[in-house]
């Protein structure tokens, strides 16, 4: 696992988090916007990392 992924995993975590936590609506769609950049820097990863 990279840097990258690395980080993204725990990100993942804590913008998960966010969003469940959270009762304003912007930070609530903000943090479902990171977590999806965070899972597809991961999926990313995965795919030049098995070439």
């Amino acid at each position: 696992m990279s840097t990258a992924a690395a980080w993204a995993a725990g990100a993942e975590n804590k913008f998960r988090q966010a969003a469940r936590e959270s009762t304003n609506p912007t930070t609530v769609l903000l943090a479902e916007g990171l977590t999806a950049l965070a899972e597809a820097i991961r999926s990313l990863d995965l795919q030049v990392g098995s070439r």
